[in-house]
């Protein structure tokens, strides 16, 4: 089944505190193409889960701020410019976090 989400569409999860910005359609050559915008003490306030997600690496470039990325019970810190990158069976989390 496709979903399919508008270039600019923008789907808010309020609990996390996350909003995602879509640039194309989900299923455009098994890839979902989107931008998240934390809000402050984003992705949860700091109740951020470890989670998988089967079948899908995931890349994640900081282009403003600093986000605290833990893949695999590895901690790192991000700072705009910067990114990660981690493999669909890895365990993964990421919170936005205050500059040192």
């Amino acid at each position: 089944m496709s979903t399919e989400f508008a270039r600019g569409a923008r789907l808010r999860n309020a609990f996390n505190k996350e909003t995602f910005v879509f640039s194309g359609l989900l299923d455009e050559g098994d890839v979902a193409r989107f931008g998240v915008i934390l809000e402050k003490g984003g992705s949860g306030g700091g109740n951020a889960l470890m989670h998988v997600h089967p079948g899908a690496d995931e890349h994640f470039a900081v282009r403003s701020g600093r986000i605290k990325f833990v893949v695999d019970g590895r901690e790192q810190l991000v700072d705009a410019g910067g990114s990660v990158t981690r493999a669909a069976w890895q365990t993964a989390l990421f919170r936005q976090c205050r500059r040192r």
